[in-house]
């Protein structure tokens, strides 16, 4: 039996990300398929701008994003949320993505990107008088 893992939150890169970074990313999803499937894509954004010589048109990218294929089976997140902060050096890339359970709608980890790196941190389920709960109950 599987379970299906809902994945909320982005990583936020400053500053953005320029085309000549973006293009050759393994975390560039094409749309039609042929990106590789990671566990978050690049949330690409497009300015156009009339010059003397036509429309030219700016890519760039200050975020990444959840992958949104279902099923969502984020089991390299962590993997994933590292290779993009190599990838993205003399960048800052700072936030976190929560997965949740999707069937029992409790939160189970996320992975957090911050000043101190990358790493998962695991929930823990405490009652209000200080005990920590049994979350396989």
């Amino acid at each position: 039996m599987s379970h299906r893992i809902a994945v909320r939150g982005e990583f936020l890169i400053d500053p953005p990300l320029k085309w000549s970074e973006i293009k050759n990313s393994r975390f560039l999803h094409s749309g039609d398929g042929g990106a590789e499937v990671t566990d978050l894509v690049l949330a690409v954004s497009t300015e156009e701008y009339d010059t003397d010589e036509g429309v030219s048109t700016v890519i760039t990218c200050d975020r990444a994003v959840p992958w949104s294929r279902s099923p969502y089976d984020p089991r390299n997140l962590l993997e994933d949320a590292k290779e993009l902060r190599a990838e993205c050096a003399g960048h800052t890339v700072t936030g976190q993505m929560v997965l949740y359970d999707a069937e029992r709608l409790g939160f189970v980890t996320r992975v957090v990107s911050d000043a101190d790196g990358v790493r998962e941190e695991q929930a823990r389920l405490a009652w209000p008088s200080g005990g920590e709960a049994d979350p396989l109950l």
